[in-house]
């Protein structure tokens, strides 16, 4: 409650299938003088297009950019390390699974996903991108490509998400599978 004031701005439009939203954040951290270092607050913005052709699919594409001179990235400061990327934020962009990246302080992102129902079962497929530079020195450039099935049987829930990422500046690739099995009650 004491770290940062955070202020958060958004409109969305949904009409006749277009989709449409625009996104600003800033945080500001509450000492402006932060470990004897003069603390600049973080601006952020987004911007989002889809279309949604109904019984069919759902197609977005994003963009955001976050201050590259700020101190405090714009994700949710609970779910996150400040001395890390960050946690998981609501912009636009943010990745299915590697999320951090695109809310930390220099991150410039771009997303584009589909979504479609097929033989009963949800399909969802995205494609995220981000070059995170802070003060001008690149620190972390990830892609990620995931793909999702769901499908509910009465009350189980059931997901399959297979995870690839591709993070170049640390030179490492991975590819994760997971099940997520919920049952409602």
């Amino acid at each position: 409650v004491d770290l940062a004031e955070a202020t958060w701005l958004q409109a969305d439009l949904n009409m006749d299938g277009i989709l449409a939203g625009l996104q600003y954040a800033n945080t500001a951290l509450q000492d402006t003088n932060y470990l004897g270092l003069p603390t600049n607050d973080t601006d952020a913005w987004a911007v989002m297009l889809g279309y949604e052709m109904n019984d069919v699919a759902t197609f977005k594409i994003a963009y955001s950019d976050v201050d590259e001179d700020g101190v405090l990235g714009v994700a949710n400061t609970a779910t996150g390390s400040v001395a890390t990327l960050g946690g998981q934020s609501k912009l636009y962009t943010e990745m299915w699974w590697n999320y951090g990246y695109v809310s930390a302080v220099g991150a410039e992102s771009f997303s584009i996903t589909a979504e479609t129902q097929a033989v009963g079962i949800d399909w969802f497929l995205g494609y995220y991108d981000t070059e995170v530079e802070p003060a001008g020195v690149t620190v972390a450039e990830l892609t990620e490509v995931t793909l999702t099935a769901s499908k509910s049987f009465g009350p189980l829930d059931t997901s399959l998400a297979i995870i690839y990422a591709d993070e170049d500046v640390a030179d490492l690739t991975t590819t994760d599978i997971q099940v997520y099995l919920t049952y409602n009650f």
